[in-house]
């Protein structure tokens, strides 16, 4: 297959020490399908540009670097949805930013294969730990009960994190259709243009388009405070 299958988003800023790790993340899954890595940096002051252009001058196959001039986000840009979203190749969309990382090699084609065979989810997410910024505390996970493997209704997600507030699923395990996220803007609904946190967007697309596909694995890893971090 020469076809992208999957781009992976990757949004940073000044993450110079966490970049290496979230990109060695991506750069370490196994599939037996083409992905890219389209890594944003919102001008950072610090190493973030230049360690991003040393991993896309030695993966030019993979790394798609976008190094702005200009800070994109304090200018009110979605940088995801107005920026990378309609460059991205793949027709799924996994997310990562650049002081999060993921840990298992096969989540990329756990997640692909799941959403070839269940058409009718949206989205397929996993569990993910949420760390102290110095790695060395385990903060809480997420979800924060044990749920199994399966598909999930779209109903039962919202009610657990609208009726009783309970945030289920992490950014980092997002996998969803990009013609999803696309057809959200070119339909300007509310919630999609003034969420004030994209992964929230994210998930009442999600639940708007289908239902949801969790898998009882931990794949990935959010690092809780940690420099640099973005809401959109």
């Amino acid at each position: 297959m020469d076809k992208i299958l999957v781009t992976i988003i990757c949004t940073t800023f000044n993450q110079e020490r966490y970049i290496r790790k979230a990109l060695d993340g991506f750069l370490m899954q196994k599939t037996n399908f083409l992905y890219e890595v389209i890594v944003h940096d919102d001008a950072s002051t610090d190493r973030t540009p230049s360690i991003i252009r040393e991993y896309a001058e030695k993966y030019p196959h993979i790394i798609v670097p976008i190094l702005q001039k200009e800070n994109q986000f304090s200018k009110g840009v979605w940088i995801t949805n107005d920026l990378l979203l309609p460059m991205a190749k793949g027709k799924y969309i996994a997310m990562c930013e650049g002081d999060d990382f993921w840990t298992d090699p096969n989540k990329l084609q756990m997640q692909a294969d799941i959403m070839e065979k269940y058409p009718e989810c949206s989205v397929c997410v996993h569990s993910v730990r949420g760390i102290s910024e110095n790695e060395k505390k385990v903060i809480r996970t997420f979800p924060k009960r044990k749920m199994e493997s399966g598909v999930i209704s779209a109903a039962a997600v919202m009610n657990r994190m609208l009726a009783k507030g309970e945030w289920l699923f992490h950014t980092t395990s997002y996998f969803f259709k990009k013609s999803d996220a696309l057809e959200m803007g070119e339909k300007k609904y509310e919630f999609w243009t003034k969420s004030p946190y994209g992964d929230f967007a994210y998930m009442l697309m999600a639940a708007l388009k289908g239902n949801f596909y969790y898998i009882n694995k931990e794949m990935s890893v959010y690092r809780m405070g940690a420099i640099g971090s973005t809401v959109r």
